[in-house]
């Protein structure tokens, strides 16, 4: 894309969150991934449910919280989400006051 002008910022690379079923050990490159994009000022996102598909409906949350919070960590920019999951939400604001990206308030988690 830089070879036909176009700005690093303007572009997005999806790591491939992988299947944790059959894959869990790619898991950790995954991450290192989005930490390699990250260092290089450049943007991320992918599709985060992708690592839960096949698993029971009731540890899908679970793992997908678990995930986006690790990735957050290594500087996923964004990530495609169910937004009607309330742990993954509660699991994404509450990273940002970590990151310090926004200003903890008690009403934070209010959606």
């Amino acid at each position: 894309g830089m070879e036909h002008g176009m700005d690093p910022q303007d572009m997005w690379f999806d790591p491939l969150f992988l299947v944790v079923k059959g894959m869990q050990e790619k898991q950790m490159e995954v991450l290192e991934a989005i930490k390699m994009f990250s260092d290089m000022g450049l943007n991320s996102t992918g599709g985060l449910s992708n690592n839960s598909n096949g698993m029971p409906k009731h540890i899908r949350p679970i793992m997908d919280s678990a995930l986006v919070a690790m990735a957050m960590m290594q500087g996923l920019t964004s990530a495609i989400v169910n937004p009607n999951d309330l742990r993954l939400m509660e699991t994404i604001k509450s990273c940002d006051v970590f990151k310090n990206n926004t200003l903890y308030a008690d009403s934070y988690l209010e959606i």
